[in-house]
């Protein structure tokens, strides 16, 4: 097999899972969508959430930054779903968790400025905080967030 052969191969594969996922969508998208309306609705509710969040004049630096983490769980809500039209349901899964975390991250994060800034410098992972350690009825003892 040449590499040009391997090329047009690949390409063939492709092409027909691009066939194969459109034919997924396609049948998704027929008929009634009340699973998907509520959806769309919920993801929408996340944005709102933001826009009320925004429009407080007393918020902090950590505050504004961790708004910013509002838009990404939308994308990631909208993207699961599409991902699931399309019948990739691991990889929609894993969005979902994907924005379950960020969810959690905002309202766990929201009052600790001093865990946020530690939360954005170790690639967002919330176990970062398992590093401190606290002085307990005189023993250390790690904390898990």
């Amino acid at each position: 097999m040449t590499p040009s052969s391997k090329t047009r191969d690949l390409a063939a594969v492709m092409t027909s899972l691009h066939s194969k996922f459109d034919e997924n969508f396609k049948s998704a998208m027929g008929g009634s969508h009340p699973l998907l309306a509520k959806a769309e609705l919920k993801a929408r509710g996340v944005n709102e959430v933001a826009e009320v969040l925004r429009s407080s004049k007393d918020l902090t630096r950590t505050q504004e930054e961790i708004l910013a983490i509002f838009d990404e769980v939308f994308a990631d809500l909208v993207t699961s779903t599409y991902l699931a039209s399309l019948a990739l349901d691991k990889p929609a899964r894993m969005l979902l968790r994907r924005a379950l975390e960020l969810g959690v991250a905002i309202v766990y994060l929201w009052d600790m400025p001093h865990l946020y800034w530690m939360w954005k410098s170790h690639d967002a992972d919330l176990r970062c905080g398992s590093a401190f350690v606290a002085r307990r009825e005189g023993h250390w003892q790690d904390h898990a967030f």
